[in-house]
């Protein structure tokens, strides 16, 4: 597993922690940023959870702490609260220590808890089918009881039920943009062309969640796509991570000017010095800025590798 984690990032970015340092470079707005990081993980986590199943989670742990305490039973559902309870622990102490906190990375523990909830429905019914045998005096009063009960809970549970089952609503505009970025790129590139084109500009820059798309698309790795700034010369791919989203990257330069639009991105460049309009680096007009070469190599600036040349 280390391997398979470590070894695909420092062959295509030369950093086999490349994965740690972006995640403990957060985005506005996540919880590492709050003036209590594991708090507020946890008040996200909750709201992302329903109420019914961290009420059964509860449930299904206290029962299964006195079944263990009793009897030595129940083990593995303390063993799965455990494991969920223990990785949210350790989620919290990295955003405490700067990470970015994201939900994604409590899957396991709402995998727990998903699990731990159905257990403790499981508890609830089975404590309603004794006591309706202890009140009615048989055991077919008791497996009633139980029916009924679990009818009302289906049925006060049913709003949650259904938006649960189909929220394709809520993230189908985000899946349709997602589809339409790497169509509309396409066509931009090609459009402008072609790669060679536009890697003759220098420096290739885009938002920070599209460097894989425009690095795939050029035919270079990932570690020559930058974004914090961009220094020319240089092509910056524009467009907004989510469809109400702000525009990414921002130039840092102001001698960037707009190419081209299409869809959903912009293409902005600043040619090098001595650039040949017609063969080389796309540019607004014949008065577009240009820039000379960086001495050092930065963000966006490394060497070239095209991938397959």
């Amino acid at each position: 597993m280390p391997a398979c984690w470590i070894l695909p990032e420092w062959w295509g970015a030369n950093d086999p922690f490349r994965a740690g340092s972006r995640a403990n470079a957060p985005n506005p707005g996540s919880a590492a940023f709050a003036a209590h990081p594991a708090w507020e993980l946890f008040k996200r986590f909750a709201e992302s959870t329903v109420a019914p199943v961290e009420l059964g989670t509860l449930i299904a742990v206290g029962v299964a702490a006195v079944a263990w305490v009793r009897r030595r039973e129940q083990g593995a559902v303390l063993a799965l609260a455990a494991l969920g309870f223990s990785w949210f622990a350790l989620v919290a102490v990295m955003t405490e220590a700067g990470f970015a906190g994201n939900q994604r990375y409590l899957m396991v523990t709402t995998a727990a808890v998903s699990v731990l909830g159905g257990v403790g429905a499981v508890r609830v019914l089975q404590g309603v089918e004794s006591l309706g045998e202890r009140w009615f005096g048989t055991a077919r009063a008791g497996a009633r009881a139980a029916a009924v009960a679990l009818v009302l809970g289906i049925a006060i549970a049913s709003p949650t039920i259904v938006a649960k089952a189909d929220n394709t609503g809520r993230v189908q505009g985000g899946i349709e943009h997602e589809a339409y970025l790497w169509h509309d790129l396409k066509a931009l590139i090609d459009a402008n062309g072609g790669k060679e084109r536009l890697l003759a500009c220098g420096g290739v820059f885009s938002g920070p969640f599209q460097t894989q798309m425009v690095a795939y698309e050029l035919g270079v790795h990932g570690i020559n796509v930058g974004w914090k700034v961009t220094p020319p010369p240089g092509v910056a791919f524009r467009t907004r991570t989510v469809p109400d989203g702000p525009l990414v990257t921002k130039p840092t330069d102001d001698r960037y000017r707009l190419v081209d639009q299409h869809g959903k991105w912009r293409l902005l460049t600043v040619p090098p010095t001595g650039n040949n309009p017609r063969t080389g680096c796309p540019q607004s007009g014949p008065n577009t800025p240009t820039a000379s070469p960086p001495t050092q190599s930065g963000p966006g600036q490394r060497k070239v590798e095209v991938i397959g040349k």
